[in-house]
Protein backbone atom coordinates (compact mmCIF):
# COMPACT_ATOMS: atom_id res chain seq x y z
CA UNK A 1 0.00 0.00 0.00
CA UNK A 2 2.37 2.48 1.04
CA UNK A 3 4.57 2.00 -2.68
CA UNK A 4 1.04 2.38 -4.50
CA UNK A 5 -0.04 5.11 -2.27
CA UNK A 6 3.08 7.20 -3.75
CA UNK A 7 2.65 6.30 -7.13
CA UNK A 8 -0.90 6.97 -6.74
CA UNK A 9 -0.19 10.56 -5.83
CA UNK A 10 2.51 11.23 -8.47
CA UNK A 11 -0.13 9.95 -11.22
CA UNK A 12 -3.01 12.18 -9.98
CA UNK A 13 -0.50 15.41 -9.43
CA UNK A 14 0.70 14.82 -13.41
CA UNK A 15 -2.77 14.68 -14.74
CA UNK A 16 -3.58 17.66 -12.54
CA UNK A 17 -0.61 19.59 -13.66
CA UNK A 18 -1.40 18.27 -17.50
CA UNK A 19 -4.99 19.87 -17.50
CA UNK A 20 -3.48 22.99 -15.62
CA UNK A 21 -1.17 23.57 -18.25
CA UNK A 22 -3.46 24.36 -20.74
CA UNK A 23 -3.96 27.71 -18.97
CA UNK A 24 -0.14 28.24 -20.15
CA UNK A 25 0.19 30.29 -23.50
CA UNK A 26 -0.80 33.74 -25.03
CA UNK A 27 -3.96 32.79 -25.50
CA UNK A 28 -5.50 30.05 -23.23
CA UNK A 29 -9.06 28.29 -23.98
CA UNK A 30 -10.47 26.05 -21.14
CA UNK A 31 -13.05 23.63 -22.25
CA UNK A 32 -15.89 22.62 -20.14
CA UNK A 33 -14.66 19.04 -20.03
CA UNK A 34 -10.80 20.20 -18.68
CA UNK A 35 -12.72 21.97 -15.85
CA UNK A 36 -14.85 18.64 -15.11
CA UNK A 37 -11.85 16.90 -15.28
CA UNK A 38 -9.31 18.95 -12.77
CA UNK A 39 -12.60 18.62 -10.55
CA UNK A 40 -12.81 14.95 -10.95
CA UNK A 41 -8.88 14.73 -10.32
CA UNK A 42 -8.81 16.62 -7.35
CA UNK A 43 -11.61 15.16 -5.80
CA UNK A 44 -9.68 11.58 -6.04
CA UNK A 45 -6.67 13.32 -4.74
CA UNK A 46 -9.01 14.81 -1.37
CA UNK A 47 -9.90 10.93 -0.76
CA UNK A 48 -6.48 9.76 -1.20
CA UNK A 49 -4.68 11.68 1.61
CA UNK A 50 -7.38 11.50 3.61
CA UNK A 51 -6.87 8.03 3.45
CA UNK A 52 -3.37 7.64 3.89
CA UNK A 53 -3.41 9.96 6.69
CA UNK A 54 -5.88 8.40 8.33
CA UNK A 55 -4.00 5.37 7.70
CA UNK A 56 -0.76 6.77 9.25
CA UNK A 57 1.17 5.99 6.74
CA UNK A 58 5.07 5.97 7.55
CA UNK A 59 6.60 4.09 5.21
CA UNK A 60 5.75 6.03 2.18
CA UNK A 61 8.75 8.07 0.53
CA UNK A 62 7.93 11.70 2.54
CA UNK A 63 10.23 13.03 -0.42
CA UNK A 64 8.47 11.75 -3.11
CA UNK A 65 5.19 12.88 -1.52
CA UNK A 66 6.65 16.69 -0.86
CA UNK A 67 8.09 16.80 -4.33
CA UNK A 68 4.43 16.26 -5.90
CA UNK A 69 3.01 18.93 -3.41
CA UNK A 70 5.35 21.24 -4.07
CA UNK A 71 4.79 20.79 -8.02
CA UNK A 72 0.64 20.87 -7.68
CA UNK A 73 1.01 24.08 -5.68
CA UNK A 74 3.15 25.80 -8.49
CA UNK A 75 0.60 24.31 -11.12
CA UNK A 76 -1.95 26.61 -11.13
CA UNK A 77 0.54 29.99 -11.22
CA UNK A 78 -0.34 30.53 -14.93
CA UNK A 79 -4.11 30.09 -14.35
CA UNK A 80 -3.84 32.50 -11.57
CA UNK A 81 -2.30 35.01 -13.70
CA UNK A 82 -5.08 34.66 -16.40
CA UNK A 83 -7.92 34.81 -14.02
CA UNK A 84 -6.76 37.74 -12.00
CA UNK A 85 -6.60 39.08 -15.33
CA UNK A 86 -10.40 38.64 -16.29
CA UNK A 87 -11.48 39.59 -13.14
CA UNK A 88 -9.35 42.96 -13.25
CA UNK A 89 -11.04 43.92 -16.62
CA UNK A 90 -14.25 41.92 -15.76
CA UNK A 91 -14.43 41.05 -19.65
CA UNK A 92 -16.57 38.02 -20.38
CA UNK A 93 -16.40 37.25 -24.46
CA UNK A 94 -18.40 33.91 -23.94
CA UNK A 95 -15.24 31.49 -24.41
CA UNK A 96 -14.19 30.34 -20.82
CA UNK A 97 -10.41 31.28 -20.57
CA UNK A 98 -9.12 30.53 -17.19
CA UNK A 99 -10.39 27.68 -14.64
CA UNK A 100 -13.05 28.36 -12.67
CA UNK A 101 -11.66 30.15 -8.86
CA UNK A 102 -12.57 27.54 -6.97
CA UNK A 103 -10.70 24.79 -8.93
CA UNK A 104 -7.48 26.82 -8.50
CA UNK A 105 -7.86 27.43 -5.05
CA UNK A 106 -8.56 23.77 -4.15
CA UNK A 107 -6.00 22.68 -6.34
CA UNK A 108 -3.36 24.68 -4.05
CA UNK A 109 -5.31 23.78 -0.99
CA UNK A 110 -5.13 19.79 -2.20
CA UNK A 111 -0.75 20.91 -2.32
CA UNK A 112 -1.17 21.88 0.87
CA UNK A 113 -2.22 18.85 2.14
CA UNK A 114 -0.04 16.46 0.01
CA UNK A 115 2.53 18.46 1.84
CA UNK A 116 1.56 18.28 5.29
CA UNK A 117 1.20 14.42 4.23
CA UNK A 118 5.02 14.12 3.07
CA UNK A 119 5.93 15.77 7.39
CA UNK A 120 4.32 12.95 8.38
CA UNK A 121 6.07 10.66 6.83
CA UNK A 122 9.42 12.05 6.43
CA UNK A 123 9.14 12.69 10.76
CA UNK A 124 8.19 8.77 11.10
CA UNK A 125 10.35 7.46 8.03
CA UNK A 126 13.77 6.80 6.77
CA UNK A 127 14.64 8.94 3.55
CA UNK A 128 18.19 8.83 3.53
CA UNK A 129 19.24 11.28 5.80
CA UNK A 130 19.02 12.26 9.59
CA UNK A 131 15.82 14.35 11.52
CA UNK A 132 16.90 15.65 14.73
CA UNK A 133 13.55 17.10 15.31
CA UNK A 134 13.37 21.15 16.68
CA UNK A 135 16.89 21.26 16.88
CA UNK A 136 17.50 20.18 13.14
CA UNK A 137 17.81 23.03 10.55
CA UNK A 138 15.90 20.92 7.77
CA UNK A 139 13.29 20.16 10.04
CA UNK A 140 12.46 23.90 10.39
CA UNK A 141 12.46 25.17 6.91
CA UNK A 142 10.42 22.07 5.88
CA UNK A 143 8.11 22.86 8.61
CA UNK A 144 8.50 27.05 8.47
CA UNK A 145 7.63 26.03 4.39
CA UNK A 146 4.49 23.71 5.04
CA UNK A 147 3.52 26.05 7.35
CA UNK A 148 3.53 28.82 4.91
CA UNK A 149 1.47 27.38 2.01
CA UNK A 150 -1.15 26.34 4.41
CA UNK A 151 -1.82 29.86 5.63
CA UNK A 152 -1.20 31.44 2.18
CA UNK A 153 -3.73 29.30 1.04
CA UNK A 154 -6.06 30.05 4.04
CA UNK A 155 -5.63 33.47 2.57
CA UNK A 156 -6.03 32.98 -0.78
CA UNK A 157 -9.50 31.57 0.29
CA UNK A 158 -10.35 34.34 2.44
CA UNK A 159 -9.96 36.69 -0.16
CA UNK A 160 -12.35 34.29 -2.93
CA UNK A 161 -15.00 34.16 -0.30
CA UNK A 162 -15.87 37.76 -1.18
CA UNK A 163 -15.22 37.07 -4.85
CA UNK A 164 -17.38 34.24 -5.54
CA UNK A 165 -20.23 34.67 -2.71
CA UNK A 166 -21.51 31.99 -4.36
CA UNK A 167 -18.96 29.55 -2.40
CA UNK A 168 -18.54 31.78 0.23
CA UNK A 169 -19.29 28.83 3.07
CA UNK A 170 -17.11 26.56 1.25
CA UNK A 171 -14.48 29.09 1.06
CA UNK A 172 -14.56 29.85 4.51
CA UNK A 173 -14.75 26.35 6.13
CA UNK A 174 -11.47 25.49 3.96
CA UNK A 175 -9.82 28.82 5.29
CA UNK A 176 -10.47 27.94 8.58
CA UNK A 177 -8.73 23.92 8.08
CA UNK A 178 -6.15 25.82 6.50
CA UNK A 179 -5.53 27.81 9.01
CA UNK A 180 -5.58 25.20 11.76
CA UNK A 181 -2.91 23.07 10.00
CA UNK A 182 -0.62 25.99 9.49
CA UNK A 183 -1.08 26.77 13.48
CA UNK A 184 -0.57 23.10 14.11
CA UNK A 185 2.71 22.76 12.37
CA UNK A 186 3.61 26.28 14.21
CA UNK A 187 2.82 24.25 17.33
CA UNK A 188 5.61 22.06 16.93
CA UNK A 189 8.34 24.90 15.94
CA UNK A 190 7.49 27.33 18.44
CA UNK A 191 9.25 31.19 18.39
CA UNK A 192 12.40 30.19 20.30
CA UNK A 193 13.21 27.02 17.60
CA UNK A 194 12.57 29.33 15.55
CA UNK A 195 14.81 31.67 16.52
CA UNK A 196 17.61 29.28 16.88
CA UNK A 197 17.89 28.97 12.93
CA UNK A 198 16.51 32.35 11.68
CA UNK A 199 17.84 35.29 12.15
CA UNK A 200 17.38 39.19 10.84
CA UNK A 201 15.24 39.68 7.64
CA UNK A 202 14.62 35.62 7.50
CA UNK A 203 13.18 35.55 10.41
CA UNK A 204 10.82 38.80 10.31
CA UNK A 205 9.74 37.54 7.31
CA UNK A 206 8.48 34.19 8.93
CA UNK A 207 6.85 36.23 11.80
CA UNK A 208 5.12 38.88 9.66
CA UNK A 209 3.61 35.79 7.86
CA UNK A 210 2.43 34.18 10.92
CA UNK A 211 1.05 37.29 11.91
CA UNK A 212 -0.84 37.39 9.21
CA UNK A 213 -1.90 34.24 9.49
CA UNK A 214 -3.29 34.36 12.83
CA UNK A 215 -5.09 37.96 12.14
CA UNK A 216 -6.71 36.42 9.39
CA UNK A 217 -7.67 32.96 10.99
CA UNK A 218 -9.74 35.63 13.72
CA UNK A 219 -11.72 37.43 10.67
CA UNK A 220 -12.84 33.74 9.45
CA UNK A 221 -13.89 32.77 12.77
CA UNK A 222 -15.58 35.78 12.91
CA UNK A 223 -17.59 35.45 9.65
CA UNK A 224 -17.67 31.61 9.80
CA UNK A 225 -19.84 32.27 13.74
CA UNK A 226 -21.40 35.49 12.18
CA UNK A 227 -23.29 32.89 9.46
CA UNK A 228 -24.01 30.50 11.96
CA UNK A 229 -24.16 32.26 15.43
CA UNK A 230 -22.46 29.56 17.21
CA UNK A 231 -19.45 29.77 19.92
CA UNK A 232 -17.61 27.24 17.94
CA UNK A 233 -15.00 29.14 16.90
CA UNK A 234 -14.18 31.34 20.24
CA UNK A 235 -11.52 29.17 21.40
CA UNK A 236 -9.78 29.35 18.06
CA UNK A 237 -10.22 32.93 17.79
CA UNK A 238 -8.93 33.35 21.58
CA UNK A 239 -5.72 30.88 20.89
CA UNK A 240 -4.91 33.27 17.79
CA UNK A 241 -4.62 36.20 19.86
CA UNK A 242 -2.38 34.51 22.27
CA UNK A 243 -0.37 33.25 19.25
CA UNK A 244 0.11 36.93 18.31
CA UNK A 245 0.40 38.18 21.78
CA UNK A 246 3.83 36.08 21.80
CA UNK A 247 4.71 37.86 18.29
CA UNK A 248 4.30 41.51 19.71
CA UNK A 249 7.79 42.42 20.52
CA UNK A 250 8.96 41.96 16.95
CA UNK A 251 7.56 45.04 15.96
CA UNK A 252 6.39 48.02 16.93
CA UNK A 253 3.19 48.29 15.03
CA UNK A 254 1.98 45.03 16.40
CA UNK A 255 0.67 46.16 19.53
CA UNK A 256 -1.56 48.22 18.49
CA UNK A 257 -2.36 45.96 15.77
CA UNK A 258 -3.21 43.71 18.05
CA UNK A 259 -5.53 46.09 20.37
CA UNK A 260 -7.59 47.13 17.11
CA UNK A 261 -8.27 43.79 16.16
CA UNK A 262 -9.61 42.38 19.73
CA UNK A 263 -11.84 45.52 19.53
CA UNK A 264 -12.91 45.26 16.24
CA UNK A 265 -13.96 41.64 17.39
CA UNK A 266 -15.36 42.62 20.28
CA UNK A 267 -17.58 45.32 19.00
CA UNK A 268 -19.05 42.66 15.79
CA UNK A 269 -20.36 41.08 19.38
CA UNK A 270 -22.27 43.82 20.85
CA UNK A 271 -23.45 44.46 17.80
CA UNK A 272 -24.70 40.89 17.18
CA UNK A 273 -26.12 40.85 20.39
CA UNK A 274 -23.91 37.76 21.38
CA UNK A 275 -23.59 38.65 25.24
CA UNK A 276 -22.46 35.28 26.53
CA UNK A 277 -19.65 35.28 23.44
CA UNK A 278 -18.14 38.68 24.59
CA UNK A 279 -18.02 38.17 28.53
CA UNK A 280 -15.77 35.32 27.32
CA UNK A 281 -14.24 37.03 24.78
CA UNK A 282 -13.95 40.59 26.83
CA UNK A 283 -12.00 38.94 29.56
CA UNK A 284 -9.48 37.15 27.88
CA UNK A 285 -8.87 40.71 25.28
CA UNK A 286 -8.78 42.40 28.55
CA UNK A 287 -5.80 39.49 30.37
CA UNK A 288 -4.21 40.46 26.99
CA UNK A 289 -4.25 43.99 27.55
CA UNK A 290 -3.24 43.96 30.71
CA UNK A 291 -0.21 41.84 29.89
CA UNK A 292 0.66 44.16 27.32
CA UNK A 293 0.49 47.41 29.26
CA UNK A 294 3.41 45.60 31.64
CA UNK A 295 5.41 45.84 28.07
CA UNK A 296 4.42 49.14 27.11
CA UNK A 297 6.48 52.67 26.39
CA UNK A 298 5.38 55.34 27.64
CA UNK A 299 3.33 56.12 24.03
CA UNK A 300 1.73 53.18 24.48
CA UNK A 301 0.03 53.61 27.40
CA UNK A 302 -2.46 55.80 26.56
CA UNK A 303 -3.35 53.33 23.65
CA UNK A 304 -3.76 50.10 26.41
CA UNK A 305 -5.15 52.55 28.44
CA UNK A 306 -8.11 53.55 26.14
CA UNK A 307 -8.30 50.00 24.69
CA UNK A 308 -9.42 48.72 28.28
CA UNK A 309 -11.95 51.02 29.10
CA UNK A 310 -13.72 50.26 25.41
CA UNK A 311 -13.17 46.68 26.42
CA UNK A 312 -15.07 47.02 30.31
CA UNK A 313 -17.50 49.01 28.50
CA UNK A 314 -18.71 46.35 26.13
CA UNK A 315 -18.15 43.74 28.99
CA UNK A 316 -20.21 45.74 31.57
CA UNK A 317 -23.18 46.54 28.73
CA UNK A 318 -23.20 42.29 27.77
CA UNK A 319 -23.45 41.86 31.71
CA UNK A 320 -26.16 44.27 31.94
CA UNK A 321 -28.25 42.48 29.21
CA UNK A 322 -27.23 38.97 31.01
CA UNK A 323 -28.82 40.13 34.33
CA UNK A 324 -25.96 39.59 35.92
CA UNK A 325 -25.90 42.05 38.37
CA UNK A 326 -22.90 41.40 41.26
CA UNK A 327 -20.45 41.08 38.08
CA UNK A 328 -22.12 44.51 36.54
CA UNK A 329 -21.51 46.11 39.66
CA UNK A 330 -17.76 44.59 39.78
CA UNK A 331 -17.31 45.74 36.09
CA UNK A 332 -18.72 49.82 37.11
CA UNK A 333 -16.55 50.16 39.69
CA UNK A 334 -13.45 49.27 37.16
CA UNK A 335 -14.78 51.85 34.60
CA UNK A 336 -12.22 55.10 34.25
CA UNK A 337 -15.05 56.77 32.61
CA UNK A 338 -17.94 55.57 34.97
CA UNK A 339 -20.21 58.62 34.81
CA UNK A 340 -20.37 58.57 30.84
CA UNK A 341 -23.97 58.33 29.33
CA UNK A 342 -22.80 54.67 27.66
CA UNK A 343 -22.15 53.31 31.24
CA UNK A 344 -24.82 54.94 33.11
CA UNK A 345 -27.51 53.64 31.34
CA UNK A 346 -27.08 49.79 30.78
CA UNK A 347 -26.53 49.75 34.96
CA UNK A 348 -29.89 51.64 35.68
CA UNK A 349 -32.04 49.60 33.02
CA UNK A 350 -30.12 46.71 35.22
CA UNK A 351 -31.27 48.25 38.58
CA UNK A 352 -34.21 49.15 37.45
CA UNK A 353 -35.03 45.55 35.88
CA UNK A 354 -34.09 43.97 39.28
CA UNK A 355 -35.95 46.52 41.40
CA UNK A 356 -32.83 48.05 43.02
CA UNK A 357 -34.51 51.30 42.07
CA UNK A 358 -32.84 53.38 44.90
CA UNK A 359 -29.28 52.01 43.14
CA UNK A 360 -31.23 53.17 39.94
CA UNK A 361 -32.38 56.73 41.10
CA UNK A 362 -28.22 57.58 42.33
CA UNK A 363 -27.04 56.68 38.88
CA UNK A 364 -29.62 59.00 37.38
CA UNK A 365 -28.45 61.75 39.43
CA UNK A 366 -25.32 61.31 37.97
CA UNK A 367 -26.13 61.05 34.33
CA UNK A 368 -28.59 64.16 34.38
CA UNK A 369 -24.95 66.17 35.41
CA UNK A 370 -23.76 64.99 31.97
CA UNK A 371 -25.05 67.60 29.90
CA UNK A 372 -26.89 65.41 27.31
CA UNK A 373 -30.32 65.99 27.13
CA UNK A 374 -31.27 62.84 25.08
CA UNK A 375 -29.63 60.26 27.53
CA UNK A 376 -31.13 62.17 30.55
CA UNK A 377 -34.85 61.72 29.29
CA UNK A 378 -33.66 58.06 27.95
CA UNK A 379 -32.95 57.17 31.49
CA UNK A 380 -35.78 58.87 33.46
CA UNK A 381 -37.77 56.92 30.77
CA UNK A 382 -36.87 54.02 32.26
CA UNK A 383 -36.61 54.41 35.50
CA UNK A 384 -40.78 56.15 35.17
CA UNK A 385 -41.34 52.75 33.45
CA UNK A 386 -40.01 50.74 36.78
CA UNK A 387 -42.03 52.49 38.63
CA UNK A 388 -44.95 51.93 36.03
CA UNK A 389 -45.43 55.35 35.21
CA UNK A 390 -47.03 56.43 38.74
CA UNK A 391 -46.38 59.80 40.20
CA UNK A 392 -43.78 58.61 42.39
CA UNK A 393 -41.93 57.72 38.99
CA UNK A 394 -43.18 60.62 37.01
CA UNK A 395 -41.39 63.17 40.04
CA UNK A 396 -38.29 62.21 38.32
CA UNK A 397 -39.04 64.20 35.01
CA UNK A 398 -38.95 67.58 37.52
CA UNK A 399 -35.18 66.86 38.08
CA UNK A 400 -34.82 66.61 34.27
CA UNK A 401 -36.72 70.13 34.09
CA UNK A 402 -34.11 71.54 37.14
CA UNK A 403 -30.98 70.37 35.26
CA UNK A 404 -32.27 71.59 32.04
CA UNK A 405 -34.71 74.67 32.10
CA UNK A 406 -35.28 75.49 28.16
CA UNK A 407 -36.27 71.87 27.74
CA UNK A 408 -39.53 72.29 30.07
CA UNK A 409 -41.83 71.80 26.90
CA UNK A 410 -39.77 68.66 25.17
CA UNK A 411 -40.10 67.15 28.87
CA UNK A 412 -43.45 66.99 29.08
CA UNK A 413 -44.46 65.90 25.82
CA UNK A 414 -42.03 63.16 26.97
CA UNK A 415 -44.37 62.58 29.40
CA UNK A 416 -47.63 62.71 27.37
CA UNK A 417 -46.44 60.36 25.23
CA UNK A 418 -44.88 57.94 27.86
CA UNK A 419 -48.41 58.02 29.63
CA UNK A 420 -50.38 57.42 26.25
CA UNK A 421 -48.87 54.22 25.86
CA UNK A 422 -50.12 53.01 29.05
CA UNK A 423 -54.02 52.22 28.65
CA UNK A 424 -54.71 53.40 32.71
CA UNK A 425 -52.86 56.32 31.97
CA UNK A 426 -54.35 57.87 29.04
CA UNK A 427 -56.89 60.29 30.28
CA UNK A 428 -53.57 62.05 32.57
CA UNK A 429 -51.65 61.94 28.88
CA UNK A 430 -54.56 63.63 27.04
CA UNK A 431 -54.79 66.22 29.87
CA UNK A 432 -50.90 66.76 29.92
CA UNK A 433 -51.76 67.26 25.80
CA UNK A 434 -54.41 69.92 26.44
CA UNK A 435 -52.06 71.62 28.75
CA UNK A 436 -49.31 72.10 26.27
CA UNK A 437 -51.02 72.20 23.19
CA UNK A 438 -51.68 76.14 23.16
CA UNK A 439 -47.34 76.09 23.23
CA UNK A 440 -47.10 73.64 20.55
CA UNK A 441 -49.62 76.22 18.85
CA UNK A 442 -47.59 78.54 19.25
CA UNK A 443 -44.03 77.55 18.32
CA UNK A 444 -45.75 75.89 15.07
CA UNK A 445 -47.01 80.59 14.02
CA UNK A 446 -43.32 81.06 14.71
CA UNK A 447 -41.71 78.49 12.50
CA UNK A 448 -44.17 79.23 10.20
CA UNK A 449 -43.61 83.08 10.29
CA UNK A 450 -40.08 83.03 10.45
CA UNK A 451 -40.54 80.66 7.08
CA UNK A 452 -42.37 83.18 5.23
CA UNK A 453 -40.22 86.41 6.75
CA UNK A 454 -37.03 84.45 5.44
CA UNK A 455 -38.86 83.69 1.73
CA UNK A 456 -41.08 86.60 1.38
CA UNK A 457 -38.21 88.37 -0.93
CA UNK A 458 -37.63 85.83 -3.02
CA UNK A 459 -41.17 85.20 -3.53
CA UNK A 460 -41.59 88.76 -4.20
CA UNK A 461 -38.73 88.64 -7.21
CA UNK A 462 -40.21 85.63 -8.21
CA UNK A 463 -43.82 87.10 -9.30
CA UNK A 464 -42.60 90.93 -10.07
CA UNK A 465 -39.66 90.51 -12.50
CA UNK A 466 -41.25 87.35 -14.21
CA UNK A 467 -38.24 84.90 -13.38
CA UNK A 468 -38.38 81.51 -11.65
CA UNK A 469 -40.62 78.64 -11.98
CA UNK A 470 -43.32 80.18 -10.12
CA UNK A 471 -43.59 83.00 -12.97
CA UNK A 472 -46.85 84.74 -13.47
CA UNK A 473 -45.57 85.54 -16.97
CA UNK A 474 -45.24 81.80 -17.80
CA UNK A 475 -48.26 80.48 -20.37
Amino acid sequence: MPVDGASEVQRLVKAATEVLGRADGASPLIRDTDSAALSQVLEELQRLVAQLGAQRVLEMSGTLVMDAGVELYNAPRAALRVLMQMEKSKAHDGQQSSFPRHSLVVTRFVAAKLMGLSLVCLRGGDDGHARGGKNNVQFVDEYVDVLRSFGRVGMMMLESASIDCEKCGEYLALAKEAFSSSLQLWSQIGLSSLAKFKRGLELEDVVDDLWDFCVDRVRVHRLLGERSDSAGGLQEIVSSLQELKMLVPYKSSYASCLLGLMRDVSDGYDKAGQHELQVTFAEEAITIGDALESKADETSLGLVASFKQHMLVNLLRALCALGDAERADTCYQLVPGNREPDVLLPMIRLYVDNKQLEKAHRLLLLLFQQDSLYDSILGARIYAQGHSYSSKGLQIYQTVADNYEDAEFIINLEIACNLISTVDKRCEAMDELKRIGPTLLAMERYILDDFIGRNTVGLSTIYTTGKGKFSTTDT
